[in-house]
């Protein structure tokens, strides 16, 4: 049952919390945007939206 509920959980994290967070963006569309898929973003620059590399973000200028 416990194994059920968390499921259910999950289910519903990716469904609603997970797109109104951000896109994830592959470098192509980072770049269409005038950003680009880094670690980290500089002090000049903003974080757009999630890459789909692990623990990389689209940054773009403010």
């Amino acid at each position: 049952m416990h194994m059920f509920y968390y499921f259910l959980q999950f289910l519903i994290s990716v469904t609603f919390i997970v797109p109104t967070t951000g896109a994830l963006l592959n470098s192509e569309h980072s770049k269409l945007r005038g950003g680009s898929c880094e670690r980290n973003c500089q002090e000049d620059e903003k974080q757009a939206d999630i890459c789909l590399s692990p623990r990389m973000t689209c940054c773009t200028e403010r």
